[in-house]
């Protein structure tokens, strides 16, 4: 696809700060990172998301995993541990439709994303202390004089 932001990457039309590269795939650095560690693994090939990743393309699916295994040796994450996402469609957060992986971290991230980074700026104990919390428990939020999260927000209007 001519348009589309990673294929130009690929193409070298636009530049990337690469990780790792072999004849299926090309790993960057994500310009928006949300952790220390934040790179993205593509296909060279134009897929729209892993739900268009087709049975035929087994090979393909095969080399994205193995270079998630490679960006996490590479970048230092591998002892330690990581995240591997892969946002699909407008609902599952996708902003760029060409698959792609992200590869997350250099620090411990919280489950679900962003909880702790939440309660810490609410002053909550540090990550690892959430364990058995729900969002709901949580009365902190950023939205103004709501008091309440995000989650909360989004449920009661449901």
């Amino acid at each position: 696809m001519s348009d589309c932001l990673f294929c130009r990457i690929v193409r070298g039309e636009i530049p990337a700060k690469v990780v790792y590269e072999n004849d299926h795939v090309l790993a960057f650095h994500d310009i928006q990172p949300q952790a220390p560690v934040h790179t993205l693994v593509i296909p060279k090939i134009h897929v729209e998301s892993l739900a268009r990743l087709g049975a035929q393309q087994r090979e393909l699916a095969a080399e994205l995993v193995l270079g998630v295994q490679q960006v996490a040796r590479l970048t230092g994450v591998e002892s330690s541990g990581y995240r591997t996402v892969a946002n699909t469609g407008a609902h599952g957060g996708q902003s760029v439709f060409h698959l792609h992986l992200h590869v997350l971290g250099g620090r411990p991230l919280s489950w679900p994303p962003g909880l702790a980074e939440l309660g810490e700026a609410c002053g909550y104990p540090p990550a690892g202390h959430f364990a058995g919390l729900r969002w709901s428990s949580l009365g902190c939020s950023t939205l103004g004089k709501d008091r309440r999260t995000r989650w909360q927000l989004r449920r009661r209007r449901q």
